[in-house]
């Protein structure tokens, strides 16, 4: 799975506020299968799953980890890792290319214009700027600031920065840094069409923030991205 499908939403997680364990999942308003679930517990550890399990990545002790399904059992990779050998891949392809990406990206410039209700909470909304001035018709993300949400809006803010480090392999990163800058102000209620269905403080059992398997080595996930084996979680 391309970074991009989960942009909007990865992870590089720092020390925060005591709280208590919480779990949170996005998706649309109309669906019935959340699209992202986020356990984080109350020492700042994160797992997250997304697309029916398709995809989870954990923040553990502040070090970031993709984990992938294969025949061969479940693989864990380095975000580090993950980063440099797809920016190697990159210039292998075509060394001008992450330059070339670079050029027609532009920058994302984001305005603040009011709030908005997602299902029974408040934030501000945060529109795309385009080109001319006028804004998108609807917000890209939606920023609450109750202090119970803190501990998720941290834990997104952190996710979407952890994307951003394997983004920065391929393509330079200046132009999301507003959508970064947004993250840290609270916690997304909406962001990218998702919104947030339901937000638990059950105790979540210590083993689901541990790595299922050691990670693997720079040469063994050049191989797999090599191979077209590796999906990222970044």
């Amino acid at each position: 799975m391309a970074f991009r499908t989960i942009l909007g939403a990865m992870l590089m997680a720092l020390p925060g506020v005591a709280h208590a364990d919480m779990t949170a999942s996005y998706g649309m308003a109309s669906g019935t299968i959340p699209f992202m679930t986020l356990e984080i517990a109350s020492h700042g550890d994160i797992r997250g799953t997304m697309m029916n399990g398709n995809v989870t990545f954990i923040v553990h002790n502040g070090h970031g980890f993709t984990i992938v399904k294969t025949p061969q059992g479940l693989a864990v990779s380095r975000i580090e890792d993950v980063a440099t050998a797809m920016g190697e891949r990159l210039a292998k392809m075509d060394p001008d290319l992450r330059s070339k990406i670079g050029q027609h990206a532009g920058e994302i410039s984001l305005a603040l214009n009011g709030t908005r209700t997602i299902d029974g909470r408040t934030g501000d909304a945060y529109f795309m700027k385009l080109p001319d001035g006028t804004l998108s018709g609807e917000p890209w993300a939606v920023i609450s600031h109750d202090p119970k949400l803190a501990p998720l809006g941290k834990a997104m803010a952190d996710q979407f920065a952890m994307s951003m480090k394997v983004m920065g392999s391929m393509m330079p990163t200046l132009a999301f840094e507003p959508m970064l800058e947004v993250l840290h102000k609270g916690t997304p209620i909406m962001m990218t069409g998702m919104q947030l269905l339901s937000v638990s403080d059950a105790l979540i059992a210590p083993s689901e923030f541990e790595l299922p398997a050691p990670p693997l080595t720079l040469d063994q996930v050049r191989q797999r991205i090599a191979s077209g084996g590796i999906k990222t979680g970044g």
